[in-house]
């Protein structure tokens, strides 16, 4: 075997007698399994770390806070990223709802624009591909009179919205196509 030392190269043989190493922890007669003294290590280290936090309290409150924002900060991002992409829509067979959205050559950098009232017509009337569809709409109402009123948002749908999500609403009856009417505002 040869090794580098010093700039020179050095015959050395491979019958040389082997360097005892012996671990720090070890005593004499005596060998510890690692597996053994691991909580006793492990217990060691947490007081060494609590003592060490305690003598510089500003190093610890930063170092607590951190944590703190950083877990909650990765708590609400999961909570919105479970909500929005991971759980399935609420509705039966949601892999099925489509959105339809419209373009026009005057805005051609916009390709998700509203379709209007007459053209959710147009699609109903020329429809051979879809089960349903349903139209909707943001929309308002004034709940209560005078001082005391105030804006309710909402939405304004077409007849077959229950229709297209597969659900019944939870009061009255659904809508008809003969309560489907233009919504003000929609245009």
């Amino acid at each position: 075997m040869v090794s580098h030392h010093r700039g020179l190269f050095q015959e050395t043989s491979l019958r040389e007698k082997p360097v005892a190493v012996r671990h720090r922890n070890q005593h004499a007669g005596r060998v510890r399994c690692p597996a053994q003294s691991l909580p006793n290590d492990m217990l060691n280290d947490l007081r060494y770390a609590i003592r060490q936090l305690l003598k510089s309290p500003g190093f610890t409150f930063v170092a607590v806070l951190t944590l703190a924002l950083g877990i909650g900060a990765n708590s609400a991002i999961f909570s919105v990223i479970d909500a929005v992409l991971l759980r399935s829509l609420p509705f039966p067979n949601p892999d099925r709802l489509t959105m339809l959205w419209a373009s026009s050559p005057q805005h051609p950098d916009n390709d998700k624009q509203v379709h209007s009232y007459p053209d959710y017509l147009d699609l109903r009337a020329r429809n051979h591909t879809f089960t349903a569809l349903a139209a909707y709409t943001g929309a308002s109402a004034i709940w209560g009179t005078g001082e005391g009123s105030e804006d309710v948002p909402g939405l304004a749908t077409t007849a077959d919205i229950f229709t297209v999500l597969g659900t019944q609403p939870l009061l009255g009856r659904g809508y008809s196509r003969d309560d489907d009417k233009e919504p003000r505002g929609w245009s």
